[in-house]
C-alpha cells in the first residue's frame, strides 16, 4: 500500500517552487535560498554552510540533505531538508518556522552576496509519498524514481514537478513538489495509481512510530541534535557554524545527557509527563499516539547518563503517569556521524536497569575514591616513617 499526504507550506524563493508536510490545513514551512546571479553560487554554499550543522560544501545541484539550524549553545531551532538546485537551495522547514528560518539567513547576508530569500508557499504544493510501492507509483506517472539523497525534474502537463528522495519517513518514499495550478490533477493521478490519501492523523502515527522529532515537541531549544537521534544531519569537521563548539565538546566529551526514543505505551499518556525509574525521573514523553490496532506509542527523552557514566536506556521499564513505558528504538533516529568524518565513536556499554546501573557507576566511583584515599594514607605513613627515621639520626 502506497500512502501520500498533500501539504501547504511557508517557503522562499525567487521563482515557483513549493513544498509542505502536514495536512491542508497545517502545513510546513518552505524556505528556498536562492543567489540572484547563476554564476554567484559560493555565497549561497558559505551561507547555508556557517548557519547550520550539514557539511554541504561539496553538494551540487540536483542532491539533498538533512540540517539542523541550532543556536549558539548547540540547542535546537529547526530541522530542514534542503533540495540543491542550479543557483538556489530549497529548505523544508517545519510549520510556522520559514520567518524565522529566514531572518536568520538574512541576517548573515554580506552586501554583494548577491543572495535573495523568498517565500513560493503560497503558489505551490508538496506531496510526501511514502511506502514500499512508491516507485511504482512515480514510474506509473512516467517518472524515474530519483537515487537516495537525490533530486530529479518531472514533467506533468506541461509543468516542472520536483522529485526528491525521502518522503519525510525513514522508509522508501519520495517528496513531490509542483505549482499549486497543477496539484489537484496531480493529487487525483497518484491516487488513480494506486496511492491512499493520508490525513493528519495517520502521519501523526507515522512520524511517531518512525521517530521522526517535530519541532516543538521533540525540538525545540532544550535539546541537542545529538539527543534528538541526528548525528547524520552534524557535522563536527566543516567550517566553523554557530554552536559547532558546544557539540563538538558535548560528543568528545561524551556528555549527552539524555537521548530521543520510542515508547511502548500500555494506555494514553499525557505529552509532558515524566517518564519515571521506580521514583527517580528519567525523562519526559514528548509526543503520543494510537496505532489502528488499539495500541498507544509515543517519543521521549530518556536520560542516559548517570554518575557521570554514559548507559543504554534501550529495553527500560518505565513509568509515565502510572502507565507503563517500554524504552525502545526506532528507525529514524541516527546515533553515529556520517562516514568520513574521522570522528571516533564512543564504545558500546552493556544493557541492564537503568537504576541498578546508576548504582553501579556510583560504586565504582566510590570505590575509585577510596582506593585513592588508601594510596594517599599508605603515601603519609611512608613519609612519616621516613620523617622518625631522620630524627632518629638527628638525635644521636
Amino acid at each position: 500500500m502506497v500512502r501520500y499526504t498533500s501539504f501547504t507550506s511557508t517557503c522562499y524563493s525567487t521563482h515557483r517552487l513549493s513544498s509542505v508536510r502536514s495536512t491542508r490545513s497545517s502545513g510546513n514551512s518552505c524556505t528556498l535560498v536562492r543567489s540572484c546571479n547563476s554564476g554567484m553560487q559560493q555565497p549561497l554554499d558559505n551561507l547555508v554552510l556557517m548557519q547550520s550543522t550539514y557539511d554541504c560544501a561539496k553538494l551540487r545541484p540536483g542532491m539533498s540533505f538533512d540540517t539542523v539550524f541550532v543556536t549558539a549553545q548547540g540547542r535546537c531551532l529547526e530541522f530542514a531538508k534542503c533540495l540543491v538546485q542550479d543557483g538556489g537551495v530549497l529548505m523544508i522547514v517545519s510549520p510556522g518556522s520559514g520567518a524565522t528560518v529566514a531572518a536568520r539567513l538574512n541576517k548573515y547576508i554580506l552586501y554583494g552576496d548577491e543572495v535573495s530569500i523568498a517565500d513560493v508557499t503560497a503558489i505551490t504544493k508538496m506531496f510526501s509519498l511514502a511506502g514500499p510501492e512508491s516507485a511504482s507509483v512515480l514510474e506509473g506517472l512516467g517518472a524515474s524514481a530519483p537515487a537516495s539523497d537525490q533530486v530529479s525534474l518531472m514533467g506533468f502537463q506541461n509543468s516542472p514537478v520536483i522529485v526528491a528522495a525521502g518522503g519525510g519517513l525513514s522508509g522508501p518514499g519520495y517528496t513531490l513538489i509542483a505549482d499549486e495550478l497543477a496539484a489537484g490533477e496531480l493529487w487525483r493521478s497518484l491516487t488513480i495509481k494506486g496511492a491512499v490519501p493520508m490525513g493528519t492523523a495517520a502521519w501523526e502515527a507515522a512520524r511517531v512510530l518512525d521517530g521522526r522529532p517535530m519541532a516543538g515537541k521533540e525540538l525545540t531549544e532544550q535539546h541537542l541534535p545529538l539527543e534528538a537521534g541526528l548525528y547524520h544531519a552534524v557535522s563536527l569537521n566543516k567550517g566553523c557554524y554557530m554552536g559547532q563548539e558546544t557539540l563538538a565538546k558535548v560528543h568528545k566529551l561524551n556528555a549527552v545527557k539524555q537521548q530521543l526514543h520510542g515508547l511502548l505505551l500500555d494506555a494514553d499518556v499525557a505529552p509532558g509527563s515524566s517518564l519515571l525509574s521506580g521514583s527517580e525521573k528519567a525523562g519526559t514523553v514528548t509526543s503520543v499516539t494510537q496505532l489502528p490496532d488499539g495500541t498507544y506509542i509515543g517519543l521521549g527523552y530518556v536520560r542516559c547518563r548517570a554518575n557521570g557514566v554514559q548507559i543504554p536506556v534501550e529495553g527500560l521499564q518505565l513509568t509515565a503517569g502510572g502507565v507503563k513505558a517500554q524504552v525502545v528504538s526506532r528507525p529514524f533516529a541516527s546515533w553515529h556521524f556520517p562516514e568520513g568524518q574521522g570522528v571516533q565513536e564512543p564504545p558500546p556499554q552493556s544493557a541492564g536497569d537503568l537504576k541498578d546501573r546508576a548504582l553501579a557507576a556510583k560504586a565504582s566511583k566510590e570505590a575509585d575514591k577510596a582506593a585513592a584515599a588508601a594510596a594517599k594514607e599508605e603515601r603519609l605513613r611512608v613519609m612519616q616513617e621516613r620523617l622518625a627515621t631522620w630524627q632518629a639520626s638527628q638525635a644521636k
